[in-house]
This record gives structure tokens, C-alpha cells and sequence, in this order.
């Protein structure tokens, strides 16, 4: 299932209280990156795979597919049946470096690939903050997106 939840405003401008606890949390890592540059790499990546990841570490951030999960189904079936016969398949990975202006910490979550860029899109700004805030488990991560006064939340996919 997938829930979305926008809130613009609310009642006296107040929020629930957990997501007013999600916004103060620490976060693991922080990014600062143009939107362009984030965009035009999840877009692309968007068009080949179905499963992508954003990755902090070593003070850079790249989007991370499995190349097991391209969106060319039948094209990968017949790829994989002449893989299998030469040889022993292994688990391949695509990883495209977004460039970026600062990058601390380090976290690791897929995210809905069309509603990131939704989210940087409503921005409308050159650059944007991003934050990944640890949830429960320690493999997923909330993504704030900050510029200005907006916030948006973005919970990874499970």
C-alpha cells in the first residue's frame, strides 16, 4: 500500500505532533545539491530501473539500481538465460555520483522515484537541503527536503 498525506496548513498553523517530531530529529546525514543535477539523474534512472536508492557516504551521493530489476522484463529474461549458461550470474549494481555542494554523514533508502522529483519540483529553487532522518529500523531513512521555509517529508519505500 502507499499513503500520501500533503499538509499546507493546518488549524492555526500547528501539526501533528509526530510529524513536528520527525522535523526535529536529528538527521544522519545532510546534503546540499542543485535540484537540477538530482533531477535529471533520478529521471533517468527512472526510465531503466525500478528500484533506486539514494546513498550518502564518503561525502558524496549517488543513486544506486540493481541491475537486476531493469524495466525491460523480457529483454533482462532472455539476458539471464544466456548469462546462466557461460557463467555464474552476480548481483550487479548502477551507480550514477550526483554532484553536490556540501554531503556529512551517511544513510541509505529507496525512495518513490516519481514523487522525489515531484517534491523537488514544487520547490521551485535552484538548490535544495536534504536531510535523512533515521526511522525505527536503521535501514530506512525520511528524507527532508528543505529551501526557505518549505519542508517536505519523504518516507522511504519498505
Amino acid at each position: 500500500g502507499k499513503l500520501t498525506v500533503y499538509l499546507e496548513s493546518f488549524q492555526d498553523n500547528e501539526f501533528p505532533g509526530q510529524i513536528v517530531e520527525w522535523t526535529k530529529k536529528d538527521s544522519q546525514a545532510k546534503v546540499k545539491a542543485s535540484i537540477f543535477e538530482i533531477s535529471k539523474t533520478l529521471k533517468f534512472f527512472n526510465l531503466m530501473y525500478d528500484n533506486t536508492a539514494l546513498d550518502v557516504s564518503d561525502g558524496k551521493l549517488a543513486l544506486v539500481a540493481d541491475l537486476d530489476n531493469t524495466k525491460d522484463k523480457e529483454k533482462d529474461k532472455e539476458d539471464k538465460k544466456d548469462v546462466e549458461k557461460k557463467t555464474i550470474v552476480t548481483r550487479a549494481k548502477s551507480v550514477e555520483q550526483i554532484l553536490v555542494e556540501e554531503c556529512t554523514g551517511e544513510a541509505s533508502s529507496a525512495y518513490p522515484v516519481k514523487s522525489f522529483i515531484d517534491c523537488l519540483e514544487a520547490l521551485s529553487a535552484i538548490w535544495v537541503n536534504l536531510e535523512f532522518v533515521q526511522m525505527v529500523t536503521d535501514d530506512l531513512f525520511i528524507c527532508k527536503m528543505t529551501h526557505g521555509n518549505t519542508v517536505i517529508l519523504l518516507c522511504p519505500l519498505i
